[in-house]
């Protein structure tokens, strides 16, 4: 269920696990983190299902 979301951390740059931890420290609603950080960097042509990302931060 979680091999496609494991499989794209993995891949994941840099930046792109900063700009996670850094919008998490910012307590922020981790739901409404996930939309917006998937919205920003996943959301490029990748056609992930970002609508519906699971709670990555609970792997």
């Amino acid at each position: 269920m979680y091999r496609t979301e494991m499989s794209h951390l993995q891949t994941a740059t840099k930046e792109h696990r900063a700009m996670w931890m850094s919008i998490h420290s910012a307590s922020l609603d981790c739901s409404l983190a996930h939309q917006v950080t998937c919205l920003q960097l996943l959301d490029s042509g990748r056609n992930l299902r970002t609508r519906n990302w699971p709670d990555l931060h609970h792997y």
